[in-house]
């Protein structure tokens, strides 16, 4: 007994990023060399809203005997979180200050603000600002510190001035 052929158009296995648009390529299915791609039926959807991975079946019937292929996507998030500072990157203090915080906010492109997720700590040059996001992809930023004395002193006279 002689089965119908199908075969995927693309690739087996297909990598979406979160936020992208995905649209089967589809299959193609032959009976004995003759085109029955019309008779082919999909089952499975993918939604691009949640990260994970979907099955998506081509079935083709023909003479009782039924055939598929199936192809796997995923989706994924890749795409790095980012810290945004409120102020300047570089601030200039007087040597003996401390730097108080203006300010920052943290967004992911999937889980969208992650401010609470930031950790700060102090590196040679200032503070660095680390966030990661739920699918692990990290990103970091510095505030450079620089502490210097721009503040001319100020001579007062007591009594008249000659």
């Amino acid at each position: 007994m002689l089965f119908p052929k199908i075969k995927l158009i693309g690739e087996k296995y297909v990598k979406v990023e979160y936020g992208e648009h995905y649209e089967d390529e589809g299959c193609t299915a032959t009976y004995l060399g003759k085109d029955i791609s019309d008779k082919i039926w999909y089952e499975g959807e993918v939604n691009e809203e949640k990260l994970g991975t979907y099955i998506i079946k081509c079935n083709v019937r023909k003479n009782r005997l039924t055939v598929s292929k199936s192809r796997e996507v995923e989706i994924v998030d890749t795409k790095k979180p980012e810290i945004e500072l409120v102020g300047e990157s570089t601030t200039v203090i007087c040597p003996n200050a401390t730097y108080e915080e203006e300010g920052y906010k943290a967004t992911d492109n999937y889980d969208g603000e992650i401010t609470e997720n930031v950790k700060i700590e102090e590196v040679e040059e200032g503070l660095a600002y680390n966030v990661s996001d739920s699918s692990g992809n990290k990103e970091s930023i510095t505030r450079t510190i620089v502490k210097e004395d721009k503040t001319a002193p100020e001579i007062t006279l007591k009594g008249n001035e000659t």
